[in-house]
């Protein structure tokens, strides 16, 4: 059965990595006095160890992840405390929650999503507002659908891969548990838990 909603859909075009782009975003959250929830998803990943990396898209990746998603939490906020009510979801990754020899400046910007979405929650711990920093594993997306990644084989393992379809389930049954840290899934739960038994899979998938 279908269901069907009475709603508007405004697309903007973006490059979050560019400061003007930024704020063509931020000007557009400043006029919807009526904001209940942000979702930070914007973001890619590199290959290669950070030596041999291009260093202008190191410097993108840290605008993105980290530069982007702080400021339009930024102007979200001030609309979702003036109603007293909202969401932040902020998607990080699961690989943020283990230590690998590889992509060293995205592990690190997206465990700047995790810190950043757990303190501000506490800063928050009197507004009926939620953060959320979401950490899927691989998932079934065009996010590995560019050039840096063309003609490489995935050989992320089955097991911890889900469909985005899913991933969304788990992360609004976690936004009523009210969890903040959030890793979807028991398989990618288990693969955080026993990371030193999965290091070299996982490693290896990404090369």
């Amino acid at each position: 059965m279908k269901i069907s909603y009475d709603i508007n859909i405004e697309v903007i075009e973006a490059d979050l990595s560019k400061d003007s782009d930024i704020t063509k975003v931020e000007e557009c959250i400043n006029q919807k006095d009526n904001l209940t929830v942000l979702v930070n998803c914007a973001g890619f990943t590199l290959r290669k160890q950070f030596d041999k990396q291009d260093p202008l898209k190191q410097l993108c990746m840290i605008q993105l992840h980290i530069i982007a998603s702080t400021r339009l939490t930024r102007a979200a906020l001030s609309k979702m405390i003036m109603n007293n009510r909202g969401i932040i979801i902020n998607v990080s990754s699961l690989l943020s929650l283990m230590t690998l020899d590889s992509n060293v400046v995205y592990y690190a910007t997206k465990s700047y999503l995790n810190r950043f979405s757990q303190n501000l929650q506490l800063e928050l711990k009197d507004k009926n507002i939620q953060i959320q920093a979401l950490n899927p594993g691989n998932t079934i997306t065009n996010f590995h659908s560019t050039e840096e990644f063309s003609g490489v084989e995935n050989k992320y393992p089955k097991l911890f891969t889900m469909t985005a379809e899913k991933l969304v389930d788990k992360s609004i049954a976690a936004l009523k548990r009210k969890k903040v840290i959030v890793v979807p899934g028991l398989a990618n739960q288990l693969l955080v838990n026993f990371r030193f038994l999965f290091a070299g899979i996982i490693t290896k998938s990404m090369r």
